[in-house]
């Protein structure tokens, strides 16, 4: 049996200024938004810097990811997993 990997449906925000609702977004730093997203967990490094992300990205969750780039947010991609 061939094991799916979930599929997120997101909207990426990518401009400086762009914010969740906790206030966390593109332009602050990790500890900034640790502090304001306590639920944050599951940072692990990629290509060109690290995700941080609420969720494990099981199917029906609802997930927030945070790009970062030497410290910095540069991307958030909110996202519902479907499968």
């Amino acid at each position: 049996m061939r094991r799916q990997t979930p599929s997120p449906t997101a909207a990426g925000l990518g401009h400086v200024g762009t914010q969740t609702l906790l206030d966390g977004g593109v332009g602050s730093t990790l500890s900034a938004v640790m502090n304001r997203v306590p639920q944050l967990a599951n940072c692990i490094p990629i290509p060109g810097g690290r995700r941080c992300q609420t969720g494990a990205g099981l199917p029906g969750e609802r997930l927030t990811a945070f790009f970062l780039r030497n410290g910095r947010v540069t991307r958030v991609v909110v996202a519902f997993v479907i499968d």
